[in-house]
């Protein structure tokens, strides 16, 4: 027991003074590049415009959308606290669809992680929702608009934060902390390699062979010079 509690501190030592070089390393951020910036104050301007156009010429449907929304959070949590109140230590009923990035079984059966799971999905279903429902958008805006809310909304996952990941939080005991300082080492030098900007590094950093890459086949070799 020793042991294992003088390495998890080790380790998370080790997580501190790494977290004190990732704020040196954003801290010297350097030149943006233009490919890595999301998207500019016109697709704002364009889905401000037709929300509030939608909300003017259909105020209704809008209202029907937020209704729903609050319904539903509010359902959940109502019957989340019923289950703790008569002492059940289980999750209400989920009819959230199947999810990959959902596939351990404390999602569907620990009370804390299902109510994490069920309230990111209401409100996930919501945004995606409000966005069917603008009107007034070139096909092209509306495909800019929908890819970066999608990103948005798969960056608020729970998966992607410790506190609220089974996953990462069972990995973190059964390695005594080391998966942690492993995941925030890559972080810290893929910040550090890109001069304070996130940006994910490429995992193979070595050029490619042709040679090295595909095998060679028996036959005759064409090259092809046009």
């Amino acid at each position: 027991m020793g042991d294992h509690l003088d390495k998890l501190n080790a380790n998370l030592k080790r997580v501190e003074e790494l977290s004190q070089r990732l704020v040196e390393a954003l801290a010297h951020k350097g030149k943006n590049d233009p490919g890595l910036n999301g998207p500019g104050p016109d697709l704002y301007m364009k889905a401000s415009l037709a929300y509030w156009s939608e909300l003017v010429n259909n105020p209704a449907k809008l209202m029907e959308r937020q209704v729903k929304f609050w319904a539903d959070s509010v359902t959940h949590y109502a019957e989340a606290q019923q289950n703790l109140a008569q002492g059940k230590l289980e999750p209400p009923e989920d009819h959230t669809p199947d999810d990959r990035r959902f596939s351990n079984p404390l999602w569907k059966t620990h009370p804390y992680f299902n109510y994490v799971k069920q309230q990111y999905m209401i409100s996930a279903d919501a945004i995606e929702a409000s966005l069917r429902d603008l009107e007034g958008l070139e096909h092209k805006d509306r495909q800019r608009i929908e890819f970066f809310a999608k990103q948005m909304v798969d960056l608020f996952a729970p998966t992607n934060f410790l506190a609220t990941n089974p996953d990462a939080l069972e990995r973190a005991v059964e390695t005594e902390g080391e998966s942690l300082v492993l995941g925030l080492e890559n972080l810290v030098r893929d910040i550090e390699s890109h001069q304070g900007i996130f940006a994910k590094a490429l995992p193979m950093r070595r050029p490619l062979s042709l040679e090295r890459t595909l095998p060679r086949r028996p036959g005759p070799s064409f090259i092809a010079t046009r």
